[in-house]
């Protein structure tokens, strides 16, 4: 189905709907906020449907912090929204089943907008999942080309800037349409909000947190990175971390997790243009308590820790870094140094 077929499916989805609740991800990126920004105007312009972000968590990274200032963005948190029983939902960038959503019990979801794998069906009267896609906004920035509707310069750059971080500006897109969707967008784009969101100040706690990082990083030879955390100040720092080991120039693969209470965070990340994130995640959670989910060149996961008995398999920093190796095929008595000599 083409495009526009899509999107004239999705109104008639909302046809006689007033309002409606659009779901984003707990700890909101520029993806999930481009993207359900983008909806927004075009629900209202095309449709005379009104809708309010609803995310979970906190926006915390400083580039966007500043997109969700700069941009206007207004996101609802879940407990702070009056919801009558049964109330319409769309999920944008997450879906339903995920663990990473605050989707209240009541919710009624009338449709998902995505572009992560998922392992579990996942039912709607709406569906538009596109895990060859590299970003989410990108599939709203179509809806709105095929609408027809003026794109808002706000709502270009909000696009233009979310499909730019998901890509990691074009290397993990696969798809020649998608690199045509974002030369649309910077064209209607402001160009001097853009260039702040993409160099914004960092923290000094946050470079605290890198140096600890960058002390506790191993080398296995010749590519690839572990590093094992404490929980650490803000939910995005793990990986925004593993971001920067992927951009050294002798790493093709990234493992960072953090120790959270009773659960090992995962972030995963490649430089390699085939590689299949989510897929080593799976192979590394196997039939351990977690979730996962990624696509291509990045992935995350959670593992609940378990060790309760002399016989227990104990979840642990060398456990972990052992199953990322056995996921990727690589032995597990590979050659080790320190990441810094």
């Amino acid at each position: 189905m083409t495009e526009n077929g899509k999107f004239a499916e999705l109104l008639k989805v909302l046809d006689g709907i007033e309002h409606i609740y659009i779901l984003i991800h707990n700890g909101p990126d520029p993806d999930c906020m481009g993207a359900a920004q983008g909806l927004q105007q075009l629900l209202k312009a095309s449709a005379g449907c009104r809708s309010t972000i609803v995310g979970g968590g906190y926006v915390q990274r400083p580039d966007n912090r500043a997109m969700k200032r700069m941009l206007n963005i207004t996101i609802k948190r879940p407990q702070d929204v009056e919801l009558h029983k049964s109330a319409p939902f769309l999920c944008v960038d997450t879906q339903p089943q995920f663990s990473n959503n605050s989707l209240p019990a009541t919710a009624h979801v009338l449709g998902v907008i995505d572009h992560h794998l998922s392992d579990s069906g996942c039912r709607a009267s709406f569906l538009d999942i596109r895990p060859e896609y590299g970003a989410c906004a990108s599939i709203v920035a179509e809806y709105f080309f095929a609408s027809g509707v003026s794109m808002h310069k706000r709502v270009a750059t909000a696009l233009a800037f979310a499909v730019a971080t998901e890509t990691r500006d074009m290397e993990r897109v696969r798809k020649q349409a998608e690199v045509d969707i974002y030369t649309r967008l910077l064209a209607g784009a402001d160009h001097p909000v853009l260039g702040q969101l993409r160099n914004p100040k960092i923290e000094r706690d946050y470079v605290r947190t890198l140096s600890r990082a960058l002390q506790s990083a191993e080398l296995y030879t010749p590519d690839i990175v572990a590093c094992h955390l404490p929980e650490l100040p803000r939910s995005d720092d793990l990986g925004r971390i593993a971001d920067f080991f992927d951009r050294m120039e002798v790493v093709k693969w990234t493992l960072c997790t953090e120790k959270k209470g009773d659960v090992y965070l995962l972030s995963i990340r490649s430089s390699l243009r085939d590689a299949k994130c989510e897929v080593i995640a799976e192979r590394m959670i196997g039939d351990c308590e977690g979730d996962f989910g990624g696509h291509g060149m990045m992935a995350g996961g959670v593992i609940k820790e378990r060790s309760s008995g002399e016989e227990a398999t104990h979840t642990g920093p060398m456990e972990l870094t052992s199953a990322f190796l056995k996921a990727l095929g690589r032995p597990t008595d590979n050659p080790v140094e320190p990441l810094l000599p």
